[in-house]
């Protein structure tokens, strides 16, 4: 038991693990640094530059939607309304609207106008918020767009719409998009779009 005793009292407690020491927090800022410098840092910081900017492009930039609305004459394309909408996360000012009518007919009274543009003397839109939208009718239509008589409706046309905006660092933006309507089968206006130099 002595022995024993002995043998046990002899043995080395086993020495506490230390813990990794850790680099100074300037030593660790200096090779972040010289990784940024290196041909590979460059390289990342650049791709990581571009992607922000076209992210933000995208975020940011300004659309504006037109589509037909309502119709107060479903047999009629000039009683058509027209709905902008801004589908940007920023607003647009100064909205202005103006038509170009490549033709309007009705076959069947011989009626056809082509190749006028008419010019929206309204006020534009002051202001127009992300996700507002407002209705425009076709420009002057009751007075010149009818025929003589104002009481038959035009049933095939192919517009085009010009509209012009500022974004909220004043730059002008403008563009234009183009529908065609024909009548149906259930005697009721049908507008779509059209690509401008079709």
């Amino acid at each position: 038991m002595g022995e024993k005793g002995k043998i046990r009292g002899n043995r080395q407690k086993p020495l506490p693990i230390q813990a990794a020491r850790q680099p100074p927090p300037r030593k660790s800022i200096l090779r972040r640094i010289a990784y940024l410098l290196s041909p590979t840092g460059w390289f990342w910081t650049s791709v990581s530059l571009v992607l922000a900017i076209v992210g933000s492009y995208f975020l940011f930039r300004t659309h504006i939607a037109i589509d037909p609305d309502v119709s107060l004459n479903p047999s009629d394309a000039g009683a058509t309304l027209f709905r902008f909408t801004n589908q940007g996360v920023l607003p647009v000012y100064d909205l202005k609207r103006d038509l170009s009518v490549n033709y309007m007919r009705n076959p069947t009274y011989n009626a056809n106008m082509v190749h006028v543009r008419i010019i929206n003397f309204s006020h534009p839109v002051k202001k127009l918020s992300s996700g507002e939208s407002t209705t425009l009718s076709i420009p002057n239509a009751e007075g010149l767009l009818r025929p003589a008589g104002g009481h038959m409706p035009y049933t095939e046309a192919d517009i085009k719409i010009d509209y012009s905006y500022k974004d909220v660092c004043a730059f002008l933006h403008s563009n234009s998009v183009r529908f065609q309507a024909v009548t149906g089968t259930d005697h009721v206006i049908h507008w779509f779009h059209k690509a401008i130099d079709e």
